[in-house]
Order: structure tokens, then C-alpha cells, then sequence
């Protein structure tokens, strides 16, 4: 129904309560569930692990053998942001051997995967390829002597599924379940780096005692690492490894942390199956989510609850959170395998949820009702959207089995009778005039668009007059006579 561009006035662009055990009553068509989104195609027969936005592109990685029924999408596809449509990536076909388990467009332009693949195309990889989307060609991380590392590692970790890559000034930083060869040392196993300079893959201090599931940098440029080890969220400083705040746990065994993402304000959110933050007695007793900041937990109304409830009264203990994201504003969105906040306070998330204003809520129904169903990965939008990936029905639904495993969710967009990409291909740029900034559009021949405007990407209003009819003719509009402080603008196709 409308593409919608967002420019900043600098010319830059942005990106119920259910008593425990007792029956459910069927998730009921909520008025905000207009806002989801679930008819877009996507991976199919198996699941998306994880969305990363790159350009106009979303890139989907994860176990799928084809993507809107074209068989060479296999396990890792990408969605056009513009036209709303699916498309394979180059050099991916059919006979991609091995999962996706995490994407990390990195500052050098980059796309780097990481997985349990060994090819890709005629090219051996281990386990991590890189992906240029300026040339669409595919290159291995290889070290041509390895002397820091195993040397029969010399294109990646081998025996186990790299989860985890973030980049920090010349280091590729990987981590996962990977052991390595037989006898391999222990400081190699589940994490290590690779120089993008000196092509040579090395050690990362001392390591760490168990899974790498998900990697961040901090506000001072250190690296962080959540996942299955002792104290579960690390930080490494450049020489060695200490536990944040404490580190989580769960009772009898460590806690798993399978997300960790900084806000702008500095606060460090952490996600996963956890109980537990702080030293071990310290009290701070929270379920699956917390936030830390300049030494103080936040347990964030106390995370979800430890049992799922499904639509037919059977409980279950629930598996946590999978994954978060953060945006702009501070509003920390959350998808996994609950369906309530901790209490049961709560009973309408549905394996997502927003934290906003200090507490949990929900987005419509949710997806899903089953513990059949789950959202393994998440992503913002360029327009305060949020794309969801899993196995899932509508919330709304009382569905024992999954049919989608990509959705969208737009809290400002009706979906009702949407149709993905029928009012792209507009052309705009912004250019001074007299001392003002002047916007011009090329629309879509048939369709008319309103020009709004907004200071915070979430309450819109349309400027007076800023309407093109639709016939293609270029049109210019003098955005300084707006009266109150603005930010953003967007083009909104209006029929």
C-alpha cells in the first residue's frame, strides 16, 4: 500500500490474567492486531535463526531448504525493504550445505555468516564466509600460515556451529559451540578473532568454558560475550575476561544468555534462560531479560514467567527469550517461547513483547498460542517497524501448528487489504532553495502521496498541501514553513 523514505532535515536518511493450570480462553482478534503483518512469504520448510538489516536488504539466515518457493533460498535469503519481496543472494543455490546461525553487517560494508557450512559455491569455507554486496561476491577468512591457532583451522572453527560475529577496529571476532580439532586447546575452543589485516586467526585471551552465543561491543569499544558459560555475560578488555555485574544463573546449573544489545544511554539489556543476576545470593531475581548500567541490575518488572500457558489449559516450563532488540527511543523488544510477564501479570505477549515506560506490552495478539510455536529472531525496520522470524500462526488464532515464520509488525500502519510493494518505485531527494530545504518526489504514476512529518518517528502529521496527485510530474514543497520542530519526514501513499 505505501513505501515510505525517512530523511532528517540534515539530508541523512535512517535506517489478563490466567490462574496457573486453569483452561485458556482462545486469544480473541484484538483491534492493534491490524498492525501485524503475516503474508509476505519467507523461509520456508524449517525456520529462520536470525534477521539483519543491511541496506535496503533484511538478510534471513537459519535451517530452511527454500524461500518463497525458490529452492536456491536456502538457509540464508534476503527481503528487498523497497519492493517488500523475497530474492536468493548470489552464489547461494541449493547445494549450500549447512545452516545460518547469525549475520553481522559489520563497519567495513561487509556481511560476514556464520554457521556450520563448509561451501559455499566452489569456495571452502569454515564455519564464517564474508559477503561483499558491493561486488555480490563471497570470500573465506583464511590464514595462509596459522601459527596462532590450530593449523588445520586455517579458514575458520571446525566440530561445532559458529552463533556469534561482531567486528572491532581490525578483529573478527567469532563465537559458538566449535571445539576443534581432537585435542585442541582449551583457550581456542568457543571463541577466537581473525585480523582482516594480517589474515591470521588467534586466540582471544584466555577463552571461555563453554558456548558463545551472541557477541556486542560496549560504549568504550570492549567486546562483550553472552551465552552458556560460567556467569554467563563476559566482558574482554583486550587481555583478559571478567564477568559483568556478577554474571546471571539459573538454579542448579549456569544460565544462558542468547542476546546482549546496548541502548543509547549506555544500558547493557541482556536476554535468554536465566534466573538469577548479580553474584551468586545477591537476591535479584529475574526471569530471562535485565538490564545493567553503571553497576545496578535492572530486572525490568521481573522478565516473563517461568511456565507457558497454551490456548488449551496445558502448562509447560517456557524456554525463555531468544532474541531483543532495541531501538532509537530506548524501547527494548523482545521474542522467544513465553506467553506471559513474570506473575502472570501479564497473560496477552504470545512470544513477543514491548518494554516502553516500565513495563511489559503487548504487541496485538502476538503470534502464536501454542508452545509449538516461537519467534527465534528479530529485527528493527527503517520506520519504528519490527520484522519477527520463527515458526508461528496469527496470535489471534487458536493454531496447534505453525504457517508462518516471517511477519511484520508497524504500530502506525493499518494492514488491512495490504498489498507489499504496490506504491514503491519513487524517486526523492532534498536540495536548497532561497535559503531553504526543498524536497522533491517523483510518485508512482496512479498513486497519490501525502508528505507527513514527525519529530519522533512515531506520531506523524501531514503537512498542509505537501500532496502528489500521482501523475509522475516533479513537485517541490517548502519544508521550512512547518511551525513546530521537526525531524523526520516520510511520503504516505494516500489511495
Amino acid at each position: 500500500m505505501m513505501k515510505r523514505h525517512l530523511f532528517t532535515s540534515t539530508l541523512q536518511r535512517l535506517g489478563l490474567v490466567a490462574l496457573l493450570g486453569l483452561p485458556v480462553a482462545r486469544a480473541e482478534f484484538q483491534p492493534e492486531d491490524v498492525h501485524w503483518f503475516y503474508t509476505y512469504g519467507g523461509p520456508e520448510r524449517s525456520e529462520p535463526f536470525v534477521l539483519q538489516q543491511a541496506g535496503d536488504y533484511l538478510y534471513a539466515g537459519g535451517l530452511f531448504l527454500s524461500t518463497a518457493g525458490d529452492n536456491d533460498g536456502k538457509n540464508f535469503s534476503r527481503f528487498d525493504l523497497d519492493t517488500e519481496t523475497w530474492e536468493t543472494v548470489p552464489g547461494i543455490t541449493d547445494t549450500f550445505n549447512g545452516g545460518v546461525w547469525d549475520i553481522h553487517h559489520a563497519d567495513d560494508g561487509f556481511i560476514y555468516i556464520g554457521g556450520n557450512f563448509t561451501r559455499i559455491g566452489d569456495l571452502d569455507v569454515g564455519g564464517i564466509a564474508r559477503f561483499d554486496p558491493a561486488t555480490e561476491t563471497w570470500s573465506a577468512l583464511t590464514d595462509p600460515a596459522p601459527t596462532l591457532v590450530t593449523p588445520d583451522q586455517q579458514i575458520g572453527p571446525t566440530n561445532g556451529r559458529v552463533f556469534a560475529i561482531q567486528k572491532i577496529g581490525d578483529l573478527i571476532y567469532v563465537g559458538g559451540e566449535y571445539t576443534g580439532p581432537r585435542n585442541s586447546p582449551t583457550d581456542e575452543k568457543y571463541i577466537r578473532s581473525y585480523n582482516v589485516r594480517t589474515q591470521q586467526w588467534a586466540k582471544v585471551g584466555g577463552g571461555l568454558d563453554s558456548d558463545v552465543r551472541t557477541l556486542t561491543v560496549s560504549p568504550e569499544g570492549h567486546l562483550v560475550a553472552g551465552g552458556a558459560f560460567e556467569g554467563a555475560v563476559a566482558q574482554f578488555d583486550g587481555n583478559a575476561w571478567s564477568l559483568i555485574g556478577g554474571g546471571v544463573r539459573e538454579i542448579g546449573r549456569n544460565g544462558i544468555v542468547r542476546d546482549v544489545a546496548y541502548s543509547r544511554d549506555g544500558t547493557l539489556y541482556l536476554a535468554g534462560d536465566f534466573d538469577e543476576v548479580g553474584t551468586a545470593g545477591s537476591g535479584n531475581s529475574v526471569r530471562d531479560i535485565a538490564g545493567y548500567k553503571d553497576g545496578v541490575w535492572d530486572v525490568m518488572g521481573g522478565g516473563f514467567d517461568a511456565n507457558y500457558v497454551q490456548s488449551n489449559g496445558t502448562t509447560f516450563n517456557s524456554d525463555g527469550v531468544y532474541d531483543i532488540a532495541v531501538d532509537a527511543f530506548g524501547r527494548v523488544y523482545a521474542g522467544g517461547d513465553f506467553d506471559a510477564t513474570a506473575g502472570r501479570t501479564n497473560t496477552d505477549l504470545r512470544h513477543v513483547a514491548m518494554w516502553k515506560d516500565g513495563a511489559w506490552q503487548a504487541l496485538g495478539s502476538g503470534v502464536g498460542t501454542t508452545g509449538s510455536q516461537i519467534i527465534n529472531c528479530l529485527a528493527l525496520g527503517r520506520e519504528g517497524d519490527l520484522y519477527v522470524g520463527g515458526v508461528f500462526n496469527e496470535g489471534y488464532k487458536n493454531a496447534g501448528s505453525a504457517k508462518y515464520t516471517f511477519a511484520r509488525w508497524h504500530p502506525q500502519k493499518d494492514f488491512t487489504d495490504y498489498i507489499p510493494g504496490a506504491a514503491n518505485n519513487t524517486t526523492s531527494h532534498f536540495f536548497p532553495f532561497e535559503d531553504k530545504w526543498q524536497l522533491t518526489l517523483i510518485s508512482r504514476p496512479g498513486t497519490t502521496y501525502q508528505i507527513d512529518v514527525s519529530s519522533d518517528m512515531i506520531e506523524w502529521v501531514p503537512i498542509e498541501g505537501a500532496i502528489v496527485d500521482g501523475n509522475g510530474n516533479r513537485q517541490g514543497f517548502n519544508l521550512t514553513r512547518i511551525d513546530a520542530p521537526t525531524r523526520f519526514y516520510r511520503f504516505r501513499a494516500i489511495d
